[in-house]
């Protein structure tokens, strides 16, 4: 193996090819067209191969590289692994379908961990949704919650901007969200984040909650609907017999009109 270093103290390991550029390291046949470009790594045949005035780049893998010639701050990791954009990291390429972080990724596309203490398995799945670990075996002491309805009428739902971006943005404040469900807000003030997905067993709770107040409610309608229907039921039969009555009145008195036209007519003979 040979070994060169430049007045411009890059140097390039496995080949007999000198990096151009200032603070630039190459291993394997790598780096070639680079002039100009400083502070980068490149590794395997053939990494970076298309970096000319580019800098700062970490080019690791067989044929891993940068789209463009002028990049800044690239990072392309694994065989075949291209970066297009400066200030961004690709990890393997588009046949990669598994990242693990600690542990094999398996079936996910992500997976960080497999204990408490390390990410304990949370994962990107293949379609692109993140979940939380839930496993019963990863769990002890499991209760029901004691939070509920009344908790969730005390947060307080906020719009606000982003320090740097001024990018709007909706949701709760972590030390205000601390004082309600402590469990769900992490780091010290100043870094403080929550993690709003186990608000959903609140939501549950509190919907159960509201849940039983209803059913409470309609058994409450359906009674009431019940005594209103029997007082129609009365009203109409009090009705019915009132026509009766009112009907038997107009009878009596039209008896008596023909009773006391018939008595006038006996006397006046």
């Amino acid at each position: 193996m040979k070994f060169r270093i430049s007045l411009l103290v890059s140097f390039f390991l496995g080949c007999a090819f000198v990096v151009k550029g200032q603070n630039s390291v190459g291993i394997g046949i790598s780096g070639q067209a680079n002039t100009t470009g400083t502070q980068s790594l490149f590794a395997g045949n053939r990494a970076g191969i298309t970096n000319i005035t580019g800098g700062q780049h970490t080019i690791l893998g067989y044929f891993a590289d940068v789209s463009t010639a002028n990049l800044q701050n690239a990072t392309a990791v694994g065989y075949n692994t291209i970066v297009n954009a400066s200030n961004n990291m690709v990890f393997g390429n588009n046949a990669v379908v598994g990242w693990g972080f600690g542990v094999a990724p398996g079936a996910a596309a992500i997976r960080v961990g497999s204990g408490a203490t390390n990410g304990n398995g949370a994962t990107l799945t293949l379609a692109g949704n993140w979940t939380s670990t839930s496993d019963r075996t990863k769990k002890h002491d499991i209760t029901n919650i004691n939070y509920g309805l009344s908790e969730l009428l005390k947060l307080r739902a906020v719009s606000y901007k982003w320090n740097g971006t001024n990018q709007t943005d909706f949701g709760f404040i972590a030390q205000e969200v601390k004082n309600i469900f402590p469990e769900i807000v992490y780091g010290e003030e100043g870094q403080m984040s929550i993690s709003y997905g186990q608000i959903t067993a609140v939501l549950t709770k509190a919907v159960q909650e509201q849940q039983k107040e209803i059913e409470v409610l309609e058994s409450q309608v359906l009674m009431s609907q019940k005594k209103i229907a029997e007082l129609e039921a009365s009203v109409q039969s009090m009705k019915a017999n009132n026509d009766k009555v009112t009907a038997m009145s107009e009878e009596f008195e039209n008896i008596k009109k023909i009773v006391g036209v018939e008595a006038n007519a006996k006397v006046k003979k």
